[in-house]
């Protein structure tokens, strides 16, 4: 008997059970429908942006805090970057502190309304996000986005019921008010009378969008039922970004825990305010502006498909890898920019190494580029503030050689090979009697130049040419600079004019293959130094730990230390408060011409120009141009501190973060392709 009955509620529990299915997918949810193979799939072709996460459940300890927070939040970086001006005007404008509580509050609401039932980061995005839009220039406010997500039974079944009309009336009695539009959708009314949002699902996939035509695309390309294509079957997504990360993870043999990314940049750049005409090539007081248009022209930049890569290792704060490349429209290039997009990637061994052993380990940044190196002059001397550019050239004509600095850079150029180098170092005391008018603590530069040993005569030439119009140039003095071990039998000479801020002197070496530059001859000694006695990047443990992911060949090449920079910063916020009397090297930098430009007009109308006065005429000139940079830095020395003092922290907060940096470059004329890897320390 008792065994009968055992079957007898074996056999009504097992109705039940089939019962409940039934109904469930009969006026529910179908529990066996399966999941979309992939929400890539059902973005459209046309989109101006793209973002894609996967497993965001394992990227928190608590929604919306990431799991690194905890120990960010104490660390030296956090404390200097939450003070900063900057982050004070985007917490101003884009009220992240408010929105993170919001999020905060929004997952606690939904699990405490669902009884427990849902969770926002298990239920909803934790398995997979991917968010795609329509920029719609010309402001923010028209961009349209639709966000899809891989959401569990729970969601699916709780969509199901919203086809009831007595629990979406339930709804509206809460204050949310959703009604079915018709194709499966639904409109979600917010209970604030702001715009609808519409609401679509398709299997597993949940998708909620502010654009009723980019949802009903989506849902179209999730069916099947549309001759629209998808952005994953774009080369955009499949090459440069699956493409990468597939090769990432065969070179690494770990699953890239990415965050994938696109954006067409023209629309981009015009919402946002900036368009198209940063840099400013004509920019009439910021030369920095002026040389990166030399580079950077954004009407030509077409579209971004990169890859942020987050890894644990190595210690003690993980990494990021950034993949990237940029699209660009070779019609939009100038003729310098057509010749450098076209440079062929060369082996490293043969071109880089050589330069980076003689990059000392105390750097704070150094970079090479494969360039045409007397295109890159010539468009540098362009840059600099006209004025100052026909002192220099009336300065050349003088010695009766030149007729101009692009003159001199053609009879150069024979020597020069395509490719160029550059390091920065923490400013040092130069020692002797060498001294500035406008001592600062810029870093100390050295730009390199490789010869080519056919016409190594030209850059000897030039040597020469330095010393003997060494005076006529406007340097007081020059000095023959003694490199430790020797320079190959080469030559080494300093130049010293108080008028060069922050060191008061440049410094030329011919060196083997290599011809450097700088403001700075220690710099060179140590650079020497380096090559011959070991203690270069090249030895670094983070740089070996790099070198194993670059390229065999290369177009570029930046490496960064974040300790360095941290110095420099702090260099500079220790200069700007230890005395009124010092001007700030880059406000002299960008106002001088103009006052030597009213100098020269009020006290010499008769001459041309500065490089036309006698010398005991150029003395007075000289005196009285100090006399009124420094009347006018007095006027605004309080506003310009206060603004560098905001910029510097900022710098050293970032500094704070990461240990060292390095970034690879790849040129074609209709693309760049970058590569770079981040590791973070902000712990120390």
């Amino acid at each position: 008997m008792r065994k009968k009955t055992w079957k007898i509620l074996g056999a009504v529990v097992g109705l039940l059970i089939v019962l409940l299915l039934l109904f469930t997918t009969a006026f529910v949810f179908n529990p066996f429908e399966g999941s979309l193979p992939d929400i890539r799939g059902v973005v459209p072709r046309d989109i101006d942006w793209f973002a894609r996460k996967s497993d965001l459940r394992d990227d928190f300890s608590s929604f919306p805090e990431p799991v690194f927070w905890e120990e960010f939040e104490i660390s030296r970086a956090w404390q200097v970057l939450h003070q900063t001006d900057t982050y004070k005007e985007i917490e101003a404008s884009a009220g992240l502190d408010r929105a993170f509580l919001d999020l905060a509050v929004a997952a606690d609401q939904i699990r405490e309304q669902s009884g427990g039932f849902v969770d926002l980061v298990d239920d909803v995005i934790g398995n997979e996000v991917v968010v795609a839009g329509f920029l719609r220039p010309p402001a923010l406010a028209n961009a349209s986005y639709c966000a899809y997500l891989r959401v569990s039974w729970k969601l699916r079944a709780a969509w199901g019921l919203l086809e009831w009309d007595s629990v979406r009336q339930g709804l509206v009695d809460g204050g949310l008010a959703i009604a079915p539009v018709g194709d499966g959708t639904m409109t979600l009314t917010p209970a604030n009378g702001g715009p609808p949002i519409y609401l679509g699902r398709h299997l597993d996939c949940l998708m909620v969008s502010n654009d009723q035509q980019l949802l009903k695309d989506s849902l179209e390309l999730a069916s099947g039922v549309t001759d629209l294509e998808s952005f994953a079957t774009t080369s955009y997504y499949r090459d440069e970004i699956g493409g990468r990360l597939a090769a990432w993870k065969e070179r690494t043999q770990i699953d890239p825990n990415a965050v994938e990314l696109f954006v067409r940049p023209e629309q981009l750049l015009e919402v946002s305010g900036i368009g198209t005409s940063w840099p400013d090539p004509r920019h009439p007081t910021d030369m920095s502006q002026r040389v990166l248009a030399s580079f950077l022209k954004l009407s030509g930049w077409r579209f971004l498909s990169s890859s942020l890569i987050f890894e644990p290792d190595p210690q003690p704060s993980g990494s990021m890898t950034l993949l990237a490349n940029l699209g660009l429209n070779r019609n939009e290039h100038s003729a310098f920019q057509a010749n450098f997009f076209k440079a062929e990637a060369q082996d490293r061994q043969k071109w880089l190494n050589p330069f980076l052993s003689m990059v000392p380990q105390s750097a704070v940044a150094a970079a090479a580029l494969r360039v045409p190196a007397a295109d890159f002059l010539h468009e540098m001397f362009r840059a600099v503030e006209p004025e100052l550019r026909r002192t220099i050239d009336e300065q050349l004509q003088r010695t009766g050689q030149y007729d101009s600095v692009s003159a001199l850079i053609d009879d150069l150029a024979p020597a020069l090979l395509p490719r160029l180098g550059v390091v920065f170092r923490r400013a040092r005391e130069i020692g002797g009697d060498i001294t500035s008018f406008e001592p600062s603590p810029a870093p100390h530069v050295a730009w390199v130049f490789w010869v080519d040993p056919r016409f190594r005569q030209q850059v000897q030439q030039l040597f020469a040419f330095l010393t003997r119009h060494s005076a006529t140039l406007g340097f007081d003095k020059a000095y023959d600079l003694p490199v430790d071990g020797g320079a190959g039998g080469d030559a080494a000479r300093e130049f010293v004019n108080p008028n060069i801020p922050g060191t008061g002197e440049i410094a030329v070496l011919i060196y083997g293959d290599f011809f450097v530059f700088s403001n700075s001859g220690p710099l060179i000694r140590e650079m020497i130094g380096a090559r011959i006695g070991g203690q270069n990047l090249l030895g670094l443990p983070d740089y070996k730990t790099f070198e194993q992911e670059l390229a065999p060949k290369l177009n570029g090449f930046v490496y960064l230390q974040g300790p360095q920079l941290i110095e420099i910063a702090e260099d500079y916020i220790g200069f700007l408060e230890s005395d009124t009397t010092n001007i700030d090297s880059g406000w002299a930098f960008e106002n001088r011409p103009r006052v030597e430009r009213d100098v020269l007009r009020r006290s010499f109308p008769a001459a041309s120009s500065a490089a036309s006065l006698s010398p005991a005429q150029r003395q007075q000139f000289e005196n009285e141009v100090d006399e009124v940079l420094q009347r006018e830095w007095q006027q605004v020395r309080d506003t310009v501190v206060a603004s560098s003092r905001g910029g510097l922290d900022r710098t050293r907060g970032l500094g704070m973060l990461f240990r060292s940096a390095y970034l690879q470059v790849d040129l074609a004329p209709n693309a760049m392709q970058v590569e770079g890897r981040v590791l973070f320390d902000y712990i120390r």
